[in-house]
């Protein structure tokens, strides 16, 4: 762990530093020392396991208010694909091919566009979300803001809401391996889907 190895370089150089200004070594070794950088959050894990990506949907599925559909919606997109926040929000209803049964990706990163199969699961969550979720806006995409419609999250306000509500804690839901951005991606894990007839 990096903090353990930061932890024995500061001992050392602390010990180098008393043998030096004691007489025993000639040249300050202390400053041959150097340890790891510490990062804000780096023991946060970078990917849910399986399991935990399951308890995390079905506790998101169970509310049913205009949030939780949101929330259910948003979270099994992330899960599923392996998108990032930016590319979530910046979703439009005319990326989502309901004949064709696919959803088309703006990657925030490169600016290319990929087209992934619209997964049942996904579908049936976005169309509870646009029914009795989405808030009345004049905006083309799929996740405005609940309190101000005509206005979209930002990357990181979506992230903290989504840890409002308990569903997570701001963490990435990208799976520890996913596909290249030119082509599909198969789910990572098995998604639960709305119960069937969802009200």
């Amino acid at each position: 762990r990096r903090t353990s190895r930061a932890a024995v370089c500061s001992a050392l150089r602390s010990f180098f530093r008393f043998l030096f200004c004691r007489g025993r070594i000639s040249i300050n070794l202390a400053n041959g020392v150097s340890g790891p950088h510490l990062y804000q959050d780096a023991e946060i894990p970078p990917a849910f396991t399986e399991e935990q990506t399951r308890q995390i949907l079905q506790c998101a599925r169970e509310d049913r208010t205009p949030a939780g559909r949101r929330d259910y919606a948003m979270l099994l997109l992330l899960a599923t694909y392996g998108l990032r926040a930016g590319e979530v929000l910046h979703l439009r209803l005319d990326d989502i091919h309901w004949r064709e049964e696919r959803i088309r990706i703006r990657h925030t990163k490169t600016y290319a566009e990929t087209f992934l199969p619209l997964m049942a699961p996904v579908g049936t969550a976005l169309l509870a979300y646009l029914a009795k979720g989405q808030p009345k806006t004049e905006l083309r995409h799929v996740f405005p803001q609940a309190i101000t419609p005509d206005q979209m999250f930002k990357p990181g306000g979506a992230v903290r809401g989504l840890g409002d509500q308990g569903t997570t804690g701001g963490w990435p839901l990208r799976p520890a391996a996913p596909g290249g951005e030119g082509g599909p991606l198969q789910p990572p894990v098995s998604v639960p889907g709305p119960a069937a007839g969802a009200d």
